[in-house]
């Protein structure tokens, strides 16, 4: 990416990929001042949401597989046993990493209260 100004900032709406880096230049620089705070702090919000959504797909593909799995044995392929062994890894991984995401599985298969 080219060098940035941070004199002159790219709107959030306009150029989305310059405003990150703009921000995050910001932020290194303490130009806090500067922030565009509301939209960051969405993303920010996004992002946590994104890493719940990844569980959440994660078991969608793995508890098809393990469905596939129990109930068509004469189908039951290296490719299934691959993918659930992939997706218990890093749905593992993804918890241990941020462990505040422990309770999505259980929240997902059981059902998010709200």
């Amino acid at each position: 990416m080219n060098k940035i100004d941070l004199k002159h900032l790219a709107p959030y709406d306009s150029d989305y990929a310059l405003w990150a880096v703009e921000q995050a230049a910001l932020l290194r620089a303490g130009r806090l001042d500067r922030l565009d705070r509301d939209n960051l702090a969405e993303e920010i919000d996004d992002l946590a949401r994104s890493q719940e959504s990844e569980i959440e797909s994660r078991l969608d593909v793995l508890l098809m597989h393990l469905l596939k799995w129990q109930f068509q044995p004469e189908a039951r392929s290296r490719n299934w046993r691959g993918s659930i062994s992939e997706q218990r890894r890093r749905i593992h991984r993804k918890i241990k990493l941020s462990p505040s995401l422990r309770n999505v599985p259980g929240e997902v298969l059981c059902g998010r209260s709200t």
